[in-house]
């Protein structure tokens, strides 16, 4: 049997909340431009003429299990005449009126109500971060929970234009290095629409380079480094030598000749030709700093 059943008519209804539509449509978000889908037609596959007098006990179960499954359709009747039946009333056309019947049918009455309420705080607080939401209707309200604790570093970053400090220095209650770093994308996304191009460095984009973007130090590059030869001790005692220190500090500060180099990112090594003899080996992800000889 090929009729649409109540199941696969509350799985159209789910598709439109899949898309985000029944929280926010148009230029806007809420439930009064998402209002604008309804009244909304749902496809609906239905008895022939012929079904009628073949399978009429099949046709009645169909049409019983259709109305009682889903109050908050409409459903249209049709009028089909046949000559051993005689005329019956059979669904012709199903309609949900409603954003909140369409909302009952697939119970995300509780949903929507949280949507509204992150729609409403972003409006006194940050209206202009609205088209976010319209954007991403469903990932906000998955960060329904976080929300205010973003806003508040959406109010701080702009009442700190480029502070010039770790992200961990932020001071704002619950929120800690942790927290932002898990938020990047969405932050980044938020700050975008709230920060004026002046307070934005157009040179630095991606997740990586968020620090540097809106004027937050970054945290400093640290190399871990290990001295193969015994003779070129730097502390006291013998033994092997594992080291780690900052990029900044590092060659400066090893007045060590050399005739060899191994710098290791990662665990994935490749081999180089060094300038003057011997063999380096390097990550290719290393080509953005100095190598250092040892």
């Amino acid at each position: 049997m090929s009729w649409t059943t109540p199941t696969e008519l509350r799985a159209q209804v789910q598709m439109l909340w899949d898309k985000g539509l029944l929280l926010g449509v148009g230029g806007d978000v809420g439930p009064e431009t998402s209002a604008a889908l309804f009244p909304k037609r749902l496809r609906l596959r239905g008895p022939t003429s012929s079904d009628l007098s073949a399978r009429f006990d099949d046709v009645r179960l169909w049409m019983a299990n259709l109305r009682d499954s889903s109050p908050r359709l409409r459903i249209v009747l049709r009028q089909v005449r046949h000559s051993a039946i005689g005329s019956n009333a059979v669904p012709d056309e199903v309609w949900i009126d409603t954003r909140e019947d369409a909302l009952a049918l697939i119970g995300k009455q509780l949903d929507a109500r949280r949507f509204e309420a992150l729609v409403q705080a972003t409006a006194t607080q940050h209206a202009q971060l609205l088209p976010w939401l319209h954007q991403h209707p469903l990932q906000a309200l998955a960060l329904a929970d976080e929300w205010a604790r973003l806003l508040a570093i959406v109010t701080w970053c702009q009442s700190h234009p480029r502070p010039g400090i770790y992200l961990r220095q932020i001071d704002i209650a619950g929120v800690d290095s942790k927290f932002i770093e898990a938020h990047l994308r969405v932050l980044a996304g938020l700050l975008e629409l709230a920060l004026p191009p002046e307070q934005v460095d157009a040179s630095a984009s991606g997740q990586s380079q968020f620090c540097r973007r809106y004027g937050f130090r970054d945290k400093p590059l640290r190399i871990r480094f290990r001295l193969l030869d015994p003779k070129l001790s730097l502390l006291p005692g013998a033994g092997e030598q594992d080291l780690a220190v900052t990029a900044a500090a590092l060659e400066p500060n090893l007045p060590l000749r050399h005739h060899h180099q191994f710098i290791r990112m990662q665990r994935e090594v490749h081999l180089m030709q060094h300038a003057d003899h011997g063999f380096a080996a390097r990550n290719q992800l290393a080509h953005q700093h100095q190598p250092v000889g040892l």
